[in-house]
């Protein structure tokens, strides 16, 4: 309003009624914005000593040797010199007590019948301590009412303008309820210390939400902002300003789909009692957070690619190396020997060689120097890992296993992957071998792999399809296995899933 007021309307004064006793102290602080605008003495003297009015009033009573009549003068000028012009009033909620509303609405009488001026009053008045008498006479004094009341998304779109973490705290300031302008920027303020440009990609982190949506609900708790409506309305503070792990706060950490026990809230706990935020013990939990996330989303990369290059007959098989050599460099860059034997899989299946892979498994050599000192167990790496891990001496044997205590994951694999990932495997796809898995497979991975695999079955075109043979033999496989064990449990699943019931996963 200040802004749009005076860019079109030059003739304006502004006045905050904060803790003022006496409409005579009010006059003065209008006169006081009107000449410190226009660079008179008060306003010289405002600038320079930079205290409150009666300060610089008693230095005015000096200069002019009037003494005590020096604030009778500028009032008896008061009303030509606003003359005329518009007056905004704020903070009216937060007069002194001794100031009545009845008082404020003579003045506001004066000043529209005296002094043909137009006043626009900024006030929260439920919170009048007197707001039953204003009740009761702003009518008289009111010709236009408007009513600001924002709704928490309208508030978040003010406070956070520009703000680069504005998308995934205003959902949560939505949540809270929160519709207090300050509170938000307050909010804002103390995620500020984040690298903007680090973050701003990862808007969509479970673990930079976590953080924010602990921040919002502790801090707006201890602002006294949250919502007038739903459980986070009950939220209380203890008497150190800590919040209060009670049902209320429970049910608040269930609205916003947070742990109730997560670590944020406890570094959340010290920037409350310290007024410092743990800066450094928050970024790591944060970095941890995103690599176990980078981890999964590239576990997840590398499977889909798998399944799409068997499926998607519109993925080319150039694009689709591309994709498999992003997914092996980006895997090798976390040191995860597990991650980057898939990825380098995957990569062979599409088609890879070792030539493709030569960048990642540099990346991944980089990586464990910065990142790893303890060596690895053996276990079921791919043979590039091991290489890589032996000529860095970072790995070391397993205990010694028979075979036959080794479970065989290759047909869990090849129900994620596709029958033409079998050569991989190394796993023949004939009758006989599909029977024999059948027999060895636990019950988790029958449940995978039965009604996947015929699944897949069912989809293909006809014998003309490359993975027709191998698909059908796992069919015949299913049904021999039904036909020569009928009635035990590996039996009746297996049917279950050949009639289309499969069992669920």
């Amino acid at each position: 309003m200040r802004e749009t007021l005076l860019a079109n309307w030059r003739d304006a004064a502004f006045a905050s009624l904060f803790g003022v006793k006496s409409i005579s102290s009010l006059k003065l602080s209008i006169l006081d914005n009107m000449i410190a605008a226009q660079g008179g003495i008060r306003g010289w003297l405002a600038k320079r000593t930079k205290a409150d009015r009666d300060v610089y009033a008693t230095a005015i009573e000096r200069l002019y040797s009037g003494a005590a009549i020096a604030s009778d003068l500028a009032l008896m000028a008061f009303r030509s010199a606003i003359q005329g012009k518009i007056i905004i009033l704020d903070d009216i909620e937060r007069k002194h007590a001794d100031l009545s509303v009845d008082e404020i609405a003579g003045f506001l009488d004066e000043l529209l019948e005296l002094s043909s001026c137009r006043v626009i009053l900024v006030m929260n008045s439920e919170r009048l301590t007197d707001f039953p008498r204003w009740m009761d006479i702003r009518e008289k004094v009111i010709d236009r009412e408007l009513t600001l009341s924002p709704s928490p998304k309208e508030s978040a779109a003010i406070a956070l303008a520009r703000h680069p973490l504005a998308t995934p705290l205003t959902p949560l300031i939505e949540s809270c309820g929160i519709t207090n302008i300050r509170a938000i920027r307050k909010i804002a303020t103390e995620v500020d210390w984040l690298d903007a440009g680090k973050w701003r990609a990862r808007q969509n982190s479970k673990t930079l939400r976590a953080f924010l949506a602990a921040l919002t609900l502790m801090l707006g708790a201890h602002l006294r902002a949250l919502g007038s409506v739903g459980s986070l309305r009950s939220i209380e503070l203890d008497g150190t300003g800590s919040i209060k792990r009670d049902d209320h706060f429970k049910n608040a950490c269930a609205t916003l789909l947070i742990d109730e026990n997560s670590a944020f809230f406890d570094q959340i706990d010290v920037l409350l009692r310290s007024g410092v935020m743990p800066t450094e013990e928050i970024e790591a939990m944060l970095a941890s957070g995103m690599t176990d996330e980078t981890r999964y989303e590239l576990q997840f990369d590398s499977a889909a690619a798998r399944n799409d290059h068997i499926w998607d007959i519109d993925w080319s098989d150039e694009d689709a190396l591309k994709e498999c050599i992003r997914i092996c460099e980006a895997s090798a860059g976390l040191a995860d020997p597990s991650l980057l034997s898939h990825s380098l899989q995957t990569l062979e299946l599409v088609g890879g060689n070792s030539t493709h892979s030569t960048n990642a498994l540099s990346i991944f050599k980089k990586a464990l120097k910065q990142t790893r000192s303890i060596p690895f167990t053996a276990n079921g790496f791919h043979p590039a890992v091991l290489e890589a891990l032996g000529s860095m001496n970072l790995l070391v044997s397993g205990n010694a296993q028979s075979g036959a205590d080794e479970k065989d994951t290759r047909m869990h694999n090849l129900a994620l992957a596709g029958f033409a990932y079998a050569s991989v495997l190394k796993l023949p796809t004939t009758v006989a071998s599909y029977l024999q898995q059948l027999e060895t497979m636990d019950a988790d991975d029958m449940r995978l792999v039965v009604p996947t695999l015929l699944s897949r079955f069912e989809k293909l075109s006809g014998e003309e399809h490359p993975q027709w043979n191998a698909a059908k033999a796992f069919d015949e496989a299913c049904r021999q296995y039904v036909l020569s064990k009928p009635g035990s449990r590996r039996a009746r699943l297996i049917d279950a899933a050949l009639k289309g019931g499969a069992p669920a996963r």
